[in-house]
């Protein structure tokens, strides 16, 4: 995993926000540098999901491009059906992580289903771990035995 500085911070945004998607192939290439040794072995792999607003204004989900490329790298199956973000939250950019904590409370929910076995959450940058913790949380209260988390980069709490 990568620290959120220089050109990774900056080639990660403009891929998230400027539609920069040439940058896939440098992506999966970063993402193919670091060991794939989950313990427990997944199940399936799920990409945090955005809101249908924030997907529709950036035309795509950047954590399921990149839990794709996971899955065929791996063979571990990838479900985008197991959870959805039920409330817009704004950018949690500039937020301190008791903000951002507050900003994912009651942010996700499953689809109606139980959840078995170990998932892996896969997102571009974790800072706090709020976005990954509420998802996980609730995969958890649907029965997920166990829930990690695999991001590209490591962003820096302020």
């Amino acid at each position: 995993m990568f620290a959120a500085r220089g050109l990774v911070r900056e080639i990660v945004h403009r891929f998230k926000y400027n539609d920069a998607e040439h940058f896939l192939p440098l992506i999966e290439s970063w993402m193919q540098r670091f060991e794939f040794n989950p313990i427990p072995e997944p199940d399936f792999i799920v990409p945090i999901p955005l809101h249908p607003v924030k997907e529709r204004e950036r035309g795509f989900n950047q954590a399921e491009q990149m839990a794709e490329m996971l899955s065929r790298a791996t063979s571990v199956p990838m479900k985008t059906d197991v959870i959805r973000r039920t409330k817009f939250t704004d950018t949690q950019t500039h937020l301190t992580r008791k903000q951002r904590l507050a900003n994912m409370r009651d942010a996700f929910a499953t689809e109606k289903c139980t959840v078995t076995g170990n998932i892996l959450l896969v997102d571009d940058v974790m800072t706090t771990g709020a976005t990954a913790g509420a998802c996980a949380a609730v995969l958890r209260g649907a029965g997920a035995e166990s829930v990690a988390v695999w991001t590209l980069a490591r962003g820096l709490p302020f």
